[in-house]
């Protein structure tokens, strides 16, 4: 199973709290998981990423680099584990043109991408109010 080192993890909005209202995390309720949110990550995988990784052909555009099957397998991996942790599902799950596959995650004027890059880091950006507030990268253990 693939693990990622980093020095800071990605967490529900309650962990960028601006006011009080934002301090309750979407991702639970009452302690338990909000099947609703579980449904949304099992909707992406299901139309995005388990769809690529039985036929990567269709992500083939001129100009671009198709994502490997390891690297869509990563992908795979990392939605189950920011699931798993009770992270809300991204907004969007989509192919880069060197062969990475990016999570877009968007909590109010707070956004998140979680670039998987063909060679197995992972970039993590956050944003806010449209400015890069954070930049981390996350080293696939199995990969070092």
């Amino acid at each position: 199973m693939t693990e990622y080192s980093s020095s800071v993890t990605l967490e529900p909005p309650k962990r960028f709290a601006i006011t009080s209202a934002d301090v309750k995390s979407p991702a639970t309720i009452d302690g338990e998981r909000d099947p609703e949110l579980r449904a949304a990550w099992q909707e992406l995988a299901d139309n995005s990423l388990l769809e690529w990784q039985r036929d990567p052909s269709q992500l083939d555009e001129e100009g671009t680099t198709t994502p490997s099957i390891e690297t869509i397998q990563r992908a795979i991996r990392l939605a189950s584990d920011l699931d798993g942790r009770g992270v809300p599902a991204p907004i969007r799950i989509v192919p880069d043109v060197q062969g990475g596959i990016v999570f877009e995650f968007e909590w109010g004027q707070l956004f998140e991408s979680l670039h998987i890059q063909p060679a197995g880091n992972v970039e993590h950006r956050r944003f806010y109010r449209n400015r890069l507030v954070w930049r981390d990268q996350w080293f696939d253990r199995d990969r070092t």
